[in-house]
């Protein structure tokens, strides 16, 4: 039997990978269903993002190399929490986090 894409028409979705290609893959796989995508490869340039496009929703890059997102603290902390500072609306935001090994 096949499975129907599901309809993501009405989303705009951040996608933040500092990897090109499962970036490009994220993306080619979203847009697919239908969504609106942008694409952030470090987290100042998903804070920007995230104030001029408004997503519903962010995929994020859980990576453990030194310089990534998931150490943008310098703690080792939650590769979401570019999301704080100053973001209201991140509060009704749909957010998941995806990692691999290498």
């Amino acid at each position: 039997m096949k499975r129907a894409l599901p309809d993501l028409r009405r989303l705009t979705i951040l996608v933040v990978e500092d990897h090109p290609d499962t970036a490009d893959l994220v993306t080619t796989t979203l847009t697919a269903c239908g969504a609106t995508v942008h694409v952030a490869h470090r987290a100042e340039q998903a804070r920007t993002l995230l104030g001029e496009v408004r997503p519903q929703a962010v995929v994020c890059d859980l990576s453990p190399r030194e310089g990534s997102l998931g150490r943008l603290n310098g703690d080792g902390g939650s590769p979401l929490r570019f999301l704080r500072p100053g973001c209201l609306h991140a509060r009704r935001m749909t957010a998941c986090v995806i990692g691999g090994f290498t």
